[in-house]
């Protein structure tokens, strides 16, 4: 069969959650030859991808005016049969056909995006999106759920494919740790839907059920570290506080192996890849009974309503001072694990690109 032609934007790869997902996504799709991939891309980004990707630099930022208006023109100008946005802005007079990934509703449903003018502009811009693209791929049950019960023309559209997890974390070693153990792992950034001041809470209550017992934080932006460190001391651990700052898949990997207990205790999630990988890595996992959660951790994870600073404590407590259970979520969340693969969601994707590109014959 021909390779198929693919335009993509991946102006976000640099970006913790969607450059996952453009990055892991790549790979086994450009290794399967059955596409031809280019990528529109930030300039001095074109090193990040594989070697036979042809690369488009830009300096149009996403989330911008100007990518509304303007990013449409060189993805059209890109000898491809199905252009695919993998964030919700899919701009005005983009190729068709077009596909769009929509990972969450957060912009609509979250209190850090509650502002009338946040809202409306999210609301318009995913409304566009729908309307336009051939196919609308979200990553899990969960968001199709969100996203049919606020946009229902999007229902015949829908194609629900989670993501997948890189290799190396099947392969981390806990002795690779650049932290010492004992300690509580908590990786993804600080926005207020994570949860993080309730997690200080929590651990204040479970510091003491471990000599030592630390909570690090990976991935963290270290401009918001002075407000944490406030927040940490009103909790009282500041002086079990560590954080990693930005660290490589591989450092993250042993990280996650190393950890007594990984937490996530958002209040939701689009899909929660950082619970996944640290099953891989054969963490024990603590994570909340919210969004997505439930259904990419099903029978894994210890859960906890993330609005009980006191049910969070416990299922953290739990896995720390139970040496049987914390080896059954080691084990159950390796077999979890081993459901979700980038080649997986490569194949999904290819079909659906494959699909789109008849339609439009």
């Amino acid at each position: 069969m021909e390779a198929l032609g693919l335009a993509l934007d991946a102006r976000k790869a640099r970006d913790f959650g969607i450059g996952r997902y453009i990055l892991g996504l790549l790979r086994p799709l450009v290794d399967s030859g059955a596409v031809t991939v280019t990528a529109l891309c930030r300039e001095g980004d074109e090193s990040l991808f594989p070697p036979r990707v042809h690369t488009v630099p830009s300096r149009i930022r996403p989330y911008s005016l100007r990518e509304l208006f303007l990013a449409g023109r060189p993805m059209g100008r890109m000898a491809a049969e199905v252009v695919h946005w993998p964030h919700y802005v899919v701009p005005l007079g983009t190729p068709r056909p077009a596909i769009v990934t929509i990972h969450d509703l957060m912009h609509l449903t979250e209190p850090e995006h509650a502002s009338v003018g946040k809202r409306a502009y999210a609301r318009l811009v995913l409304g566009h999106a729908i309307s336009v693209s051939t196919a609308v791929i979200t990553v899990s049950l969960h968001t199709a759920r969100e996203i049919e019960t606020r946009f229902p023309s999007a229902s015949e559209k829908l194609e629900v494919i989670w993501n997948g997890i890189e290799p190396v974390f099947f392969s981390a070693r806990a002795s690779d740790s650049p932290v010492p153990a004992p300690y509580v792992l908590y990786c993804g950034n600080d926005k207020p839907h994570k949860n993080l001041d309730a997690l200080f809470e929590a651990f204040s209550l479970v510091m003491e059920a471990l000599p030592g017992l630390k909570l690090v934080l990976a991935g963290v932006p270290a401009a918001s570290a002075p407000s944490r460190l406030l927040k940490a001391r009103a909790a009282r651990i500041e002086d079990r506080l560590v954080e990693t700052g930005f660290v490589p898949d591989s450092e993250l990997a042993a990280l996650m192996a190393g950890a007594e207990v990984f937490v996530l205790p958002s209040v939701t999630e689009g899909f929660g890849l950082p619970v996944l990988e640290a099953m891989a890595a054969g963490a024990p996992v603590a994570c909340s009974n919210r969004g997505s959660l439930p259904e990419v951790a099903e029978g894994a994870a210890r859960f906890f309503n993330p609005g009980d600073r006191r049910d969070m404590a416990e299922a953290i407590r739990s896995l720390l001072l139970d040496r049987e259970a914390r080896q059954g979520a080691r084990e159950r969340g390796r077999i979890r694990a081993a459901s979700f693969s980038w080649e997986r969601a490569a194949e999904k994707h290819l079909a659906v690109y494959r699909r789109a590109a008849r339609r439009s014959r």
